[in-house]
């Protein structure tokens, strides 16, 4: 007897599934690190997972076939650095069982958002923070030995500057600034107050 599974009836699955789930900046390269935790779904092991990379209201994806659920746990990198809009990517992914070779979806997780290197605790060699009562759109200072850069928080300018969809141009309008107050740091300071991230700078 043929078992039919309504492809409507699948299970939303909650956003914790992909807990640890972040992008880290590495050796100049954007990576995703992918975290999966679905063990008490109930899914069938034999189902398989596939993930698809994609930046909202553009065209712009990627896919990658993670293999059988198995254990329902999981932990891979993948790199996205040849994506435009790579800290833009939210994530989708989904939990499949074939029927006489044909795809159905039993589970699924769509437009999660993985952790920011431009969060705190995040990665980025070159920390971005949010001032509310900046003045100005942007500004760059050496804090304490770190290169920073503050966006303004007001009227959600910030959150604005930091997509790369929305705002593409912005980055590299100010990065040549950035770089060059960087370089004059590097070379005409006599004493680093944090030399590790001097040697990364460098």
């Amino acid at each position: 007897m043929k078992k039919f599974v309504n492809i409507t009836d699948r299970l939303d699955l909650h956003k914790t599934c992909l807990a640890g789930t972040k992008i880290v900046i590495r050796g100049g390269r954007t990576i995703v690190i992918l975290a999966w935790d679905l063990k008490d779904e109930s899914l069938d092991p034999s189902s398989h997972v596939v993930v698809d990379f994609f930046v909202q209201n553009t065209t712009e994806s990627r896919r990658e076939k993670l293999g059988l659920l198995g254990s329902a746990l999981g932990k891979e990198e993948f790199d996205i650095s040849g994506m435009l809009n790579p800290l833009d990517v939210k994530i989708r992914l989904k939990v499949i069982r074939y029927s006489e070779n044909l795809p159905m979806i039993v589970a699924l997780i769509d437009k999660f958002e993985p952790e920011s290197p431009d969060e705190e605790g995040g990665n980025s060699l070159l920390p971005i923070i949010t001032l509310e009562n900046l003045n100005s759109p942007w500004k760059f200072e050496i804090v304490q030995g770190v290169p920073t850069l503050y966006l303004s928080g007001k009227s959600g300018l910030a959150g604005n500057l930091k997509s790369r969809t929305q705002a593409a141009w912005f980055f590299p309008l100010i990065i040549h600034h950035i770089f060059r107050e960087i370089f004059t740091w590097l070379v005409t300071a006599t004493f680093y107050e944090d030399e590790s991230k001097a040697r990364k700078w460098k």
